[in-house]
């Protein structure tokens, strides 16, 4: 699953993953972030000051790279 690779990617890659999945049927939010931090994961405002700047991505990007 999702969480189950986020958890293997924060785990074995040292990286910091937070992951925000709402079912769309229910409403449902469901998270994961691998650091029991305040500061993880960041805030919106935090991510668009940092550098280098983010790389933001849609479903329309992976779909196009797919397509290649």
């Amino acid at each position: 699953t999702n969480m189950n690779k986020s958890y293997e990617m924060a785990r074995f890659c040292d990286v910091n993953v937070a992951i925000f999945l709402r079912i769309c049927k229910t409403g449902q939010l469901i998270t994961f972030k691998s650091a029991d931090a305040e500061s993880w994961p960041p805030l919106k405002e935090q991510i668009q000051c940092t550098y280098p700047l983010p790389v933001s991505l849609l479903p329309q990007d992976i779909e196009a790279k797919y397509e290649k």
